[in-house]
């Protein structure tokens, strides 16, 4: 009588444990077919992602880009014309005007005046001038040789060969 009080427990735990079994693998596989259903989204540990150009196609205007630490791949369109229209780079000009006068939204601090008037003389520097006091130097034939002059700034003199300043790193127009 205990013999058989003992099987039918371990077939009642065997039906338990298989009814567990049978649980976690429906939720499993449920589980899985929603996620696949939803499109695989797999989460990338490679983030930020750091993009090198891999290939750039001219008349579509298109260019594919590659992640450097994982692979990933981005393809993506390039509107030249508004680059263009933009100006990829900032004159001098422009930017001594901003540093000038700068326009912030409110919340934003602009850094001290030293720094804005340190990068004011050095974007200047950047503006060329004319050399002073011109000077054409002949070779013994008499033929012109080159050019000589004083930088606008400092008073250097100068050969045209120097497109900046020696001294004072002012950048020169020689013609």
């Amino acid at each position: 009588m205990i013999e058989i009080i003992n099987n039918i427990f371990m077939a009642l735990g065997m039906c338990v444990v298989a009814f567990v079994i049978y649980g976690l693998f429906y939720s499993i596989i449920r589980k899985f077919n929603k996620w696949r259903k939803d499109g695989c989204k797999i989460k990338c540990l490679c983030k930020p992602h750091k993009y090198e150009l891999f290939w750039y196609w001219k008349d579509t205007e298109e260019a594919v880009l590659v992640c450097r630490k994982c692979g990933k791949r981005k393809q993506i369109f390039i509107d030249y014309d508004s680059i263009k229209e933009k100006g990829s780079i900032m004159k001098p000009e422009e930017a001594i005007k901003k540093l000038r006068y700068p326009e912030l939204p409110d919340g934003l601090v602009m850094v001290g005046l030293e720094a804005r008037q340190e990068a004011i003389k050095a974007l200047e520097k950047q503006i060329p001038k004319n050399p002073n006091n011109i000077k054409s130097i002949l070779d013994f034939s008499g033929n012109y040789y080159t050019s000589r002059g004083n930088c606008p700034c400092c008073g250097e003199e100068l050969n045209r060969s120097f497109i900046y300043c020696n001294k004072c790193g002012q950048k020169l127009n020689w013609e």
